[in-house]
């Protein structure tokens, strides 16, 4: 489980480390960086696939680069793990060091797949199943959990809440 992300030369991070717990919520005014750590995360989680970490519409290196940073600074987004091993993103207009290792991440942005006749099916080999960037994989992912088995303390909590 994701323990700990580390921000240096990031946007508004000039050097930041946000812990996490089972359950983590982001909250705050707008413009406070939320998105700026979930875009974060989602760079490192492309990354670690080997495809580029850069995200349509997000800018270039420069454009994340903190301003707080020197125009030289190299960005590192870093993954602490609770068996304390660690996993470095480092991004700079000269090179990409992809992450040895990912937490398993499952990003739906706002601009969802809206209603759709026919929904196209994720069928990759991934050790994880895939929901899609805009949920259009949903009906896939959910196929693949069929038999998933929930493990009993969160069957436990489950009944206790009285949700089933």
């Amino acid at each position: 489980m994701l323990k700990e992300l580390s921000l240096k030369a990031f946007k508004s991070f000039p050097d930041t480390r946000i812990e996490f717990k089972p359950l983590t919520l982001f909250s705050g005014l707008n413009n406070s960086g939320k998105s700026s750590v979930i875009q974060a995360l989602r760079m490192f989680d492309n990354a670690s696939d080997g495809v580029s970490p850069l995200l349509d519409g997000h800018g270039s290196v420069d454009d994340m680069r903190s301003k707080l940073s020197s125009s030289s600074a190299t960005i590192e987004i870093m993954c602490s793990f609770n068996d304390n091993d660690k996993s470095t993103l480092k991004l700079s207009n000269d090179f990409i060091e992809e992450p040895a290792r990912c937490p398993v991440c499952c990003y739906v942005g706002a601009d969802r797949f809206g209603p759709q006749a026919v929904l196209p099916l994720n069928r990759s080999f991934d050790k994880f199943p895939h929901i899609g960037s805009q949920g259009q994989f949903v009906l896939d992912f959910l196929e693949q959990l069929n038999y998933a088995v929930i493990p009993e303390t969160l069957c436990t909590i489950i009944y206790q809440k009285g949700i089933r």
